[in-house]
C-alpha cells in the first residue's frame, strides 16, 4: 500500500494580487523528497464570467515533470486544472499528474487564473464578478523513490 495523502488548496489561504494567488506550499514532514501529485478534484464558485467557457489555473515553479502547451506557457509553468465556468457547471478537470520535489520546506508558489487565450483573468470582468472568486483543489500526494511509488508493488512507474 502506498503512503499517499491528501493536500487541499483553497484560494482563501493564499495572498491574492489580481489574478495571482500566492500559496505557502509544502512544509511536509515526510522522509520522501519527491512526490507524484494528482489533481483529484477542483471546483470554483459562480463569481466568474460564464461567457468565457473555462478558466485555467496555472502554477509556477511547482511541477518538475510534464510538458504543458509549450507555445503558451513557460517551461516552469504547469496547468493545474481548467475550470468549466459555463452556467450550471463549475467543476475543474482532474487526472492531471506531475512530479514535484523539495517540498519539505515551505515554497511560495504562484498560481494564476488565466482566460482561454492564456492572458491573466481580469478582476471585475472575468473573476471577482459580484463577489470574491473562490476555488478549491484536492491534490493526492504519493511519495516516490527512484521514480517508483513508495510502498507500491514496484511495478507502478510515474507517467
Amino acid at each position: 500500500m502506498s503512503e499517499s495523502f491528501t493536500y487541499i488548496l483553497h484560494s482563501g489561504d493564499a495572498k491574492k494580487d489580481g489574478a495571482n494567488y500566492y500559496f505557502d506550499f509544502g512544509n511536509l514532514s515526510t522522509s520522501s523528497d519527491k512526490f507524484l501529485i494528482e489533481v483529484m478534484s477542483a471546483t470554483i464558485n459562480q463569481n466568474v464570467n460564464t461567457n468565457l467557457g473555462f478558466l485555467m489555473l496555472i502554477a509556477d515553479d511547482l511541477a518538475d515533470t510534464g510538458v504543458y502547451t509549450q507555445n503558451k506557457l513557460s517551461s516552469n509553468q504547469c496547468l493545474m486544472t481548467a475550470f468549466n465556468v459555463t452556467i450550471g457547471s463549475y467543476e475543474g478537470n482532474n487526472d492531471v499528474f506531475f512530479t514535484s520535489k523539495n517540498l519539505r520546506m515551505i515554497r511560495n508558489v504562484k498560481m494564476t487564473l488565466k482566460r482561454p487565450d492564456f492572458t491573466d483573468a481580469v478582476v471585475g470582468t472575468d473573476i471577482d464578478v459580484g463577489g470574491n472568486t473562490i476555488f478549491c483543489l484536492m491534490l493526492k500526494f504519493t511519495p516516490l523513490k527512484d521514480d517508483l511509488i513508495r510502498g507500491g508493488s514496484g511495478l507502478s512507474l510515474i507517467r
